[in-house]
């Protein structure tokens, strides 16, 4: 089926994380985390980049962030340097605030982008904090699900699941609201594909005469999508070619191919095919 294939974002797109240093606090009160966010903002406004989900936690934070000509290292040092200093001077104390240098982490797939958006407004619940992401107030999960962008720009994580984004927020909703640690969040998802117990020389042999009728039925469909193969299983990203993906897979679903097949031949992943197929499914039951 050929390689897993990076996508290229328009701008790169990282998950940021920065802890206290020696695990210490970062946020004292209610004015220090509406300080950070106001940073953020700032430095939003100053050098250009999207926060597309956010999480503050007592001693630590996690940030998506994506960023387009002004490089991550530079907005990085800009913000931590910048609250530290106001950290400081608020808090009547010295020293070093963050530990050594941030963390980032490049995120190179739609399917990876959903499970961070998942993994960080989980972090809250995963802590005891909470027992609802939405219940903590210092995350972005209540923008994403009442649709106000005052912090972090939804809109394109939530294209990603559903062209329209009420049904995206139901399927966001449903998603994020499993067990936390389902899914690792430290290095990209599993390739799609990837058998989940071993197979024999028949069930291969099957599973290559699936792949060919897969392959065939595919050229027919791309077609008529007006899409190249190479573009629906490759890297661009844009609001077409994301709602041509979707509109593939679902073609495929409801042309009796398993959602394994269509994950692997698009080089998603399985998950990101059911969320597909779980929107369209809501979207029929409202409409």
């Amino acid at each position: 089926m050929g390689r897993r294939t990076r996508i290229h974002f328009p701008g790169a797109v990282y998950h940021a994380m920065s802890r206290g240093n020696g695990g210490q606090d970062i946020y004292m009160d209610t004015a220090d985390r509406q300080e950070f966010l106001l940073s953020l903002s700032r430095a939003r406004a100053s050098v250009g980049f999207q926060v597309l989900a956010y999480c503050l936690m007592p001693n630590h934070f996690h940030l998506l962030l994506r960023v387009g000509n002004v490089p991550l290292p530079r907005i990085m040092q800009g913000l931590l340097t910048g609250y530290a200093t106001r950290f400081n001077l608020r808090q009547g104390k010295t020293g070093h605030l963050f530990q050594s240098r941030y963390k980032a982490i490049l995120c190179t797939d739609d399917s990876y982008l959903l499970t961070l958006v998942r993994y960080i407004h989980q972090n809250p619940v995963r802590a005891g904090f909470v027992a609802d992401p939405s219940d903590w107030p210092w995350s972005s999960y209540r923008q994403y699900m009442s649709g106000a962008e005052s912090h972090a720009q939804t809109g394109f994580p939530l294209s990603v699941i559903h062209e329209r984004a009420d049904h995206a927020r139901s399927l966001l909703r449903d998603f994020t609201g499993g067990r936390p640690g389902e899914e690792r969040c430290d290095a990209p998802s599993p390739r799609p594909g990837t058998p989940e117990e071993p197979t024999n020389s028949n069930t291969a042999q099957e599973e290559d005469s699936t792949a060919t009728s897969f392959e065939k039925w595919a050229e027919a469909a791309a077609v008529e999508l007006g899409e190249s193969l190479d573009d629906l299983r490759g890297g661009k990203q844009d609001h077409a070619l994301a709602g041509a993906r979707r509109e593939f897979a679902l073609r495929a679903l409801g042309n009796g191919f398993r959602a394994a097949d269509v994950a692997r031949f698009l080089n998603r992943t399985r998950s990101l095919i059911t969320l597909y197929r779980r929107a369209a499914f809501t979207a029929s039951a409202k409409d």
